[in-house]
């Protein structure tokens, strides 16, 4: 997808989002009338660091799709190096990225240096990915993600906050009545990590009890 398809793409999310206009999306996210113009225009690339603010006002849309259709990631959510290359992941995104890191080798029983070893990525790296000390390079970001299987989109906490929606469809997929999800006072509140892992959980628990039930 070109800058002009891209800016046709972002233009319709925003109208079904509820922004007739520019301006009422600019207002509500802080990003400029002018450079939200010039993405739907199709004259602007725009940075992965403006895709995340607008991505927490958009609907339907999360801020891996939205690299994946300016070009930053690939359509398997691994980095695109050319596009990626020259551009920092910000602070509080490092501080995520650690974060996650350290729970996710934690669950696995990993210790630095197995892990290290077993991704071939320095060990010094990883603390200091872990401490969100440093800003990490687009193959650890992709080894790392592959590793733990999950998305890069996770890994650096750019996680959407689901929507009863959303929750619905993973519950019916699972088996489970929507009276569950009414049972969980307070759960829209919680973070989008918090939100994972319940039902995450939930999910395991379902495979345990279909195991249990076959033996």
């Amino acid at each position: 997808m070109d800058s002009k398809d891209f800016g046709i793409f972002f233009a319709e999310i925003r109208e079904k989002s509820g922004y007739k206009s520019q301006r009422q999306l600019a207002l509500a996210s802080n990003v400029s009338n002018g450079t939200i113009a010039r993405i739907e225009a199709g004259t602007q690339k725009p940075q992965p660091e403006t895709l995340k603010i607008l991505s927490h006002f958009l609907k339907n849309v999360t801020y891996e799709e939205l690299l994946e259709k300016s070009g930053y990631l690939t359509s398997d959510n691994h980095l695109n190096e050319n596009n990626f290359a020259n551009h920092n992941v910000d602070k509080a995104s490092l501080v995520q990225f650690g974060e996650r890191i350290a729970i996710l080798r934690t669950e696995k029983g990993f210790s630095l240096q197995k892990l290290a070893d077993e991704l071939g990525i320095e060990k010094n790296a990883l603390v200091q990915y872990e401490s969100g000390e440093l800003n990490p390079n687009i193959e650890d970001i992709r080894k790392l993600a592959e590793f733990f299987d999950v998305s890069t989109d996770h890994l650096l906490g750019k996680d959407k906050l689901l929507t009863k929606e959303d929750i619905s469809k993973e519950l019916q997929e699972n088996g489970i009545s929507m009276a569950f999800y009414d049972g969980l006072e307070g759960f829209d509140q919680l973070e989008p990590e918090q939100q994972q892992f319940i039902l995450q959980q939930v999910k395991q628990s379902i495979e345990m009890f279909k195991k249990m039930r076959e033996h």
